[in-house]
């Protein structure tokens, strides 16, 4: 005897019904998921020229692409090397894209990536990720991680409509070796994270808005760039006032389910 099942009236949009996500780490405030080593989101899986796509795993989210005036990015044992070039990035469609500033929420970025010993930018205080310029006028950045002093001491950077903030905190990052780097704004304080820990804190009070840059490389999100050389294998954004979730716990679950994944 045979048995067959025959679904009878099934759809697949019924909200009751939960979807697969392509990322664990994916609810209803990511605003992105970049994971290069996902052939969902970086299906090239080799180094990447200029227009090569970069797919947001949030379904319907904004996808990037390398910039067209970037040199190759070698793709290295599941992460993009970064060579130090001011052209050299991931950037969006929009100026607008993951801009926070009007929703002014709590929120956690992260990003995974290695700085190499025998090839790194000394070069202070350039952008890793985020909305950011140099310039110390709050609103001309958002928020950014940032390389720090000489290049391996990672800032955390918030900035409101009349006040900024610049976490780091006394130790460098250990070379050759993979991190987990992030930062939050959640109520008044902002963190800043190594390997899914706080280590680092600073006050921030809440204004109307986050900062809003118009000009300059500030004024898109852009995943590398200025003069920072290193390999990035992952950032994820999550806006947790609608998610309702804590910033340390989403941080300290990504760092967890990814820690043994990239080298």
């Amino acid at each position: 005897m045979s048995t067959f099942f025959r679904s009878v009236g099934s759809n697949f949009s019924n909200p009751l019904i939960p979807k697969l996500e392509k990322d664990s780490m994916i609810n209803n405030g990511t605003l992105y998921v970049f994971d290069f080593k996902n052939n969902n989101s970086f299906p090239l899986q080799a180094n990447a020229p200029a227009g090569t796509p970069i797919i947001n795993l949030v379904t319907g989210g904004i996808n990037g692409s390398v910039t067209s005036g970037s040199s190759v990015l070698n793709f290295e044992n599941g992460g993009l090397m970064f060579p130090g070039n001011s052209a050299s990035v991931i950037g969006f469609p929009s100026d607008n894209d993951f801009n926070l500033s009007a929703l002014n929420p709590n929120f956690y970025m992260t990003i995974w990536v290695k700085v190499k010993s025998t090839d790194f930018s000394t070069s202070p205080f350039t952008r890793i990720i985020g909305r950011y310029s140099i310039n110390s006028n709050a609103d001309l950045f958002q928020f950014a991680i940032e390389s720090g002093a000489a290049g391996v001491r990672p800032r955390a950077i918030v900035s409101t409509e009349s006040a900024a903030v610049q976490v780091t905190d006394a130790a460098d990052i250990t070379k050759d070796v993979v991190v987990q780097l992030g930062l939050s704004y959640e109520g008044t304080t902002v963190k800043k994270y190594i390997n899914g820990g706080v280590v680092a804190t600073f006050p921030l009070a809440r204004g109307t808005r986050l900062g809003n840059p118009t000009t300059g490389t500030a004024k898109s999100f852009l995943i590398g760039g200025s003069s920072w050389k290193g390999v990035i294998y992952r950032t994820v954004l999550e806006n947790t006032t609608v998610s309702g979730k804590s910033c340390d716990a989403q941080v300290l679950a990504d760092y967890t389910k990814n820690n043994t994944r990239f080298s």
